[in-house]
């Protein structure tokens, strides 16, 4: 047995016994000074803790006069708190009298029988809704609500709106009122999709709400990948060379950062962040970074991975099909000791990416700024779909800031205190030969932590770990 422990144990290259610690991320309680005070008008909720739906519904059947919204997906079912408020009898009396227009750019995003269905329902309510004719999908998901009044509304963030993503992903969302300049930004952004989109069904609000002045929002700002893209004659050309708007509003932060960098984000296949996290942790930043399940490869997937050569980061080829976390994990580099990598693990049929999925995309730097949205940080969300960068000061927003950074340490803690009674219990099972239940919440574990989880029957009798499950 302990030959073939051993044996085994060389063969994937890492150690049999990963050091396991549930602490709070690395120097957290040094930047955790931040209070629960500040300003009021900007609220940040997490999924899948808050009732974000429920409050977005809320906030729908306020007495607004315009509401716009682009989104990647959202529930149309009765189920749905947002649908509810959609059809509600208070709304739908609203429109009818002309007092409230609601648009929707929607991009569906599972078959275009479902997105049509979804989008018939929409309309079926009185919700003008239209397609984005470019080839790019529109990944946003925002709504702004009488942006260019003192009350403007605006609600953004990673989350679409379906009872899926509250329920079981983990999302950040912003909610802000009373700040007409970053609704402003928002609201000009619908207006240039929606002249590049095409009606799904009937007409029904037309017109554009035109978007206030612009205008600086104190401690808070957004950037679009619009940018990347000249707009003459509703078309997108792309600016040449690439801009990159949104890969630099990244990289800028991380480069900024002076002692800590918090990550939750699904994926990191930019090499310019890569290049940048590596910077900061040769300067001596502190960072933590947790991803989803799909950074996860078995280990006899990652022989002979090597980092490509890639004399300028900016070409696109150097940001495609490579997940860097692993590298930041594997490799040696100045400052390793101040990366710490962790994978939201969730099923052990790695493949599965979805379910209980990492589909926050934020950072915090030095307990002090946020860079938080849409955008999945990677080329394809760069230059094939639509998104946006905002970014929140905790000069101005202490408590927005202050409650990213409690979820970051709660999720990169997350269900580590089940690890070693869940390799107990495998274990146990293909050693007695009764079988157990395999399913477990999600845990956020090391890649060696991952490898030594799916080792457990090699290692407790040399069999394989479906052996232990019913």
């Amino acid at each position: 047995m302990k030959f073939l422990q051993v044996l085994f144990c060389s063969l994937i290259a890492y150690s049999c016994a990963p050091r396991f610690t549930s602490k709070a991320p690395q120097n957290f309680a040094d930047r955790s000074t931040l209070q629960d005070s500040g300003d009021d008008n900007v609220t940040a909720m997490f999924h899948p803790v808050d009732p974000s739906l429920d409050l977005i519904a809320s906030e729908i059947l306020k007495p607004h006069t315009n509401i716009d919204i682009a989104m990647y997906s959202l529930d149309t079912t009765a189920a749905s708190p947002v649908m509810a408020a959609l059809s509600s009898d208070l709304v739908q009396s609203r429109i009818r009298d002309g007092a409230l227009k609601i648009r929707l750019i929607f991009e569906g995003y599972a078959t275009l029988a479902d997105a049509t269905a979804r989008s018939q329902a929409l309309e079926n309510v009185h919700v003008d809704v239209r397609w984005f004719s470019s080839a790019r999908k529109v990944h946003h998901k925002f709504a702004t609500m009488d942006s260019s009044s003192d009350d403007a509304t605006l609600i953004t963030g990673s989350a679409n709106w379906s009872l899926s993503s509250m329920n079981n992903y983990d999302e950040a969302i912003l909610v802000t009122h009373g700040k007409p300049g970053i609704a402003t930004a928002f609201q000009k952004e619908f207006n240039l999709l929606w002249t590049m989109s095409t009606e799904f069904g009937e007409t029904i609000n037309s017109d554009a709400f035109p978007a206030g002045e612009d205008s600086v929002e104190a401690g808070i700002s957004v950037a679009f990948n619009s940018a990347n893209y000249t707009t003459a004659a509703g078309r997108l050309t792309m600016i040449m060379p690439k801009a990159w708007t949104l890969t630099h509003a990244i990289v800028d932060e991380i480069d900024n950062a002076q002692t800590a960098l918090d990550i939750a984000t699904t994926r990191i296949v930019l090499r310019p962040v890569y290049n940048a996290i590596l910077r900061a942790a040769a300067r001596g930043v502190k960072i933590n970074i947790l991803v989803n399940q799909d950074e996860y490869e078995l280990p006899n997937s990652r022989i002979g991975l090597e980092l490509p050569a890639c004399p300028d980061e900016f070409e696109t080829s150097c940001s495609v099909g490579t997940a860097f976390p692993w590298f930041l994990t594997s490799l040696a580099y100045p400052g390793k000791e101040n990366v710490s990598v962790r994978v939201k693990f969730f099923s052990l049929n790695t493949h599965v990416t979805l379910a209980k999925q990492m589909h926050a995309k934020y950072l915090i730097a030095d307990g002090l700024r946020v860079a938080s949205g849409s955008f999945n940080w990677s080329a394809s969300s760069e230059y094939e779909h639509m998104e946006n960068v905002v970014k929140i000061d905790g000069a101005v927003f202490q408590s927005v800031v202050a409650k990213f950074l409690r979820n970051h340490a709660n999720i990169f803690a997350q269900g580590r205190d089940q690890y070693q009674p869940y390799v107990s219990r495998i274990e146990a099972a293909i050693v007695s030969g009764v079988k157990t239940d395999c399913k477990f919440a999600p845990m956020d574990l090391t890649f060696q932590e991952i490898d030594y989880v799916l080792a457990s029957g090699q290692r407790a009798a040399n069999k394989p770990f479906k052996d232990a499950c019913l």
